[in-house]
């Protein structure tokens, strides 16, 4: 890694990748990453707080955290191993982590000074009080209301379990329920505005003509949704260009602030902003794909069908989105956390898929295992290319990650239709559903890790081999293993030598292997050649006297290290 050099690589962390609030954020760090040619990979943490895996960190210049995306020992970690760390919207302290944000204190002046000289004197707060920002905006409402002589008791604040819809539904309920009737609420989030508008419509309509809510972030389901609502928006374009702007500079040798505040707006109802339906997508950086009535409807109509469709193939059936996400989606690996017999934490690569385009296709990762940290750089070295867009979903299963489902490529050239929120989507729905299948066909429940390669189903073959004539027989079994399924396949495939189908310069030693077999139980492990032409890892396990002249082997799929 150089301070100098122009092209850096980026890795953002964050709970999720999509959303009004994550989805948007980096969606305009990609922009950016695209004006300025850095390199970007983005790791779905899918949580707050916990993540601490040195996963794919080698060749990171510059890393943005979105929220509390992950632990701070990792935080920690990070800086000690010379990266440039930033945060957006979470203080990491007392490390040293320069924060990006929203001014909230002066939003929240903004929602408040906005009802106050509109006449509203009894005011109440909505909000998920544990959540950084919304937590800081509440903080500036009690002191608001403390300095201008406004009552303020626990009926005025209401907290809530979420910031969606839900959040502001519950709201509603407990205003309807209770003795408090202000005329001004601040929302701490839009959705939750949206929500509590909605519902309290619907429980109390006669209500809501004398209630002005004002809300935080500028959401596009405002207009349709919750017209009647006065916003305050952060402005998530210029976070996210504050916090890759101040990234670069640290790296570069200088400083920063602790704390870097951007200034919000007061978005009126009444405004030309508010009336104007498309001023919400004014910032948006995928404007062409949303306006794009064929590609969207392509987006939406196969969302649910085709992820399930992805992940009950293991994967093989990736490479159809290809077509709707042009560039984005050029390689596709998966991967199994495993331990070595040092007990080191590696990444067995179980399932590599590639677009048709794509020239490298090297099989050479399959079935290798990669130190966690130097992920991408041994990826890019195979496929001798490097690849400016990366999307790296951990697989938890009972909140263990087990398994890396990662997907490497280019911005898309100008004009193609690729949308870069949408794709997140898709892999998010296929990660989902890919654990769900494995569960759903693990042999043994309760077990933290995966018991099979996702590519493969969970059967046994069986191989018997004349030892002294040094022939063999497959069962049909054993050849769909491998891909052959035709009457005219088992018949020419039936009785290949079991090193055929081993990679070159291989077979020696098998036989070998195959020679010194002694007891029943005992295992060899091999990588055969598909039909496909790609290589997976086979377990033989000698299932009949290894003495007599015919010995039975059975055959199966293996995840686990060798």
């Amino acid at each position: 890694m150089s301070a100098n050099r122009e092209n850096l690589a980026i890795g953002v962390y964050a709970p999720l990748l999509g959303g009004f609030y994550f989805g948007e954020l980096i969606g305009q760090i990609r922009q950016s990453c695209v004006i300025k040619g850095h390199e970007l990979t983005v790791i779905d943490t899918q949580g707050f707080g916990s993540y601490n895996l040195e996963f794919a960190t080698h060749g990171f210049d510059i890393v943005i955290l979105l929220r509390n995306a992950v632990h701070p020992d990792f935080v920690k970690r990070l800086q000690a191993a010379g990266k440039t760390v930033v945060s957006v919207a979470f203080d990491y302290f007392p490390l040293k982590v320069p924060v990006v944000g929203c001014d909230n204190e002066q939003a929240a002046k903004l929602a408040c000074e906005y009802l106050y000289e509109r006449g509203h004197r009894n005011l109440t707060f909505v909000g998920e009080l544990g959540q950084f920002d919304i937590r800081k905006r509440y903080e500036a409402f009690c002191e608001f209301c403390e300095t201008h002589n406004i009552a303020l008791g626990e009926e005025h604040i209401f907290s809530v379990k979420d910031s969606l819809f839900s959040g502001g539904q519950q709201a509603a309920v407990k205003l309807v329920k209770s003795s408090n009737r202000s005329s001004g609420i601040i929302c701490g989030s839009c959705l939750t505005a949206v929500g509590f508008i909605r519902k309290l419509k619907y429980l109390k309509p006669d209500l809501i003509d004398g209630v002005e809510v004002v809300s935080f972030d500028a959401f596009s389901v405002i207009p349709f949704a919750a017209n009647s609502v006065t916003t305050v928006d952060q402005n998530l374009h210029l976070i996210a260009y504050s916090a890759v702007s101040i990234a670069e500079t640290v790296h570069a040798g200088g400083s920063a602030p602790p704390s870097t505040f951007v200034q919000p707006k007061l978005i009126e109802k009444e405004s030309d902003l508010m009336q104007s339906e498309s001023g919400y997508l004014a910032t948006s950086v995928e404007l062409d794909a949303f306006y794009d009535a064929n590609y969207m409807k392509s987006l939406m109509v196969n969302m649910h069908e085709w992820p399930r469709e992805i992940a009950v193939s293991k994967l093989t059936d990736l490479m159809m989105l290809e077509p709707l996400f042009v560039d984005y989606l050029q390689v596709a690996i998966f991967s199994k956390l495993v331990k070595n017999s040092s007990g080191d934490e590696k990444l067995k690569i179980l399932r590599v898929l590639f677009a048709n385009y794509n020239s490298g296709q090297s099989e050479g990762l399959l079935g290798a295992s990669v130190g966690l940290a130097r992920f991408n750089s041994v990826v890019q070295t195979e496929e001798g290319q490097d690849f400016s867009r990366v999307i790296h979903i951990p697989i938890y299963n009972q909140e263990r990650i087990v398994a890396i489902f990662s997907v490497f490529g280019e911005e898309p050239a100008s004009g193609t239709r690729a949308s870069f929120m949408g794709l997140c989507g898709y892999l998010n729905s296929i990660a989902d559903a890919l654990l769900q299948e494995l569960r759903e066909t693990d042999k043994q429940p309760g077990r933290q890790e995966i018991a099979a390669p996702p590519e493969q189903a969970l059967e046994e073959g069986t191989v018997v081999w004349e030892r002294r004539e040094l022939t063999s027989t497959w069962d049909d079994t054993a050849l769909a293993m491998l891909g052959l399924h035709t009457e005219l396949e088992r018949s020419i495939y039936r009785h290949m030598d079991i090193t055929d189908r081993v990679e070159p310069g291989e077979s020696s030693q098998l036989r070998s292997q195959l020679q010194a077999v002694k007891s029943v139980g005992e295992r060899l492990y091999i990588r055969l050649r598909h039909k496909d032409k790609s290589y997976s890892m086979f377990e033989l396990r000698c299932h009949a006297d290894p003495e007599a002249q015919q010995v039975q082997f059975k055959l199966s799929h293996w995840a686990g290290d060798v």
